[in-house]
């Protein structure tokens, strides 16, 4: 009797060691997910608000050259002005991708699988 009261305690500390085992590895998947989710954030924000300004102030820049009369020099400027302006639309995409309002809804993964299956249906 006494070896199976034994037993039983001997296996129920087992499932207690790889249940506690499990919960902590669960917290750390969630805390790394976590910080992931952060980062995203943290580096959407930056190229937002960093380069996406450097963007605009170019474009305002490239908006002050006075129209030429020569027609080379007036369709360079408008092909810049389309190229920075395309860069500003990517860019802001880009950042919404990494870090929007669906990403917050969704999570990291969820935001991901998202992303793929965008990618894949473009072929």
């Amino acid at each position: 009797m006494f070896l199976i009261i034994s037993y039983k305690r001997k296996i129920r500390y087992k499932q207690q060691l790889v249940k506690l085992d499990f919960e902590k590895n669960k917290l750390l998947l969630e805390t790394q997910i976590e910080i992931q989710e952060q980062t995203l954030k943290t580096i959407a924000e930056e190229l937002h608000d960093n380069i996406g300004q450097v963007l605009s102030l170019a474009k305002l820049n490239l908006n002050t050259f006075p129209v030429f009369t020569d027609m080379a020099i007036q369709t360079k400027i408008n092909d810049i002005k389309q190229l920075v302006s395309k860069a500003i639309l990517d860019l802001r995409n880009l950042s919404r991708s990494m870090h929007g309002d669906r990403f917050n809804d969704l999570g990291l993964k969820e935001a991901i699988a998202n992303e793929l299956k965008i990618m894949q249906n473009t072929g």
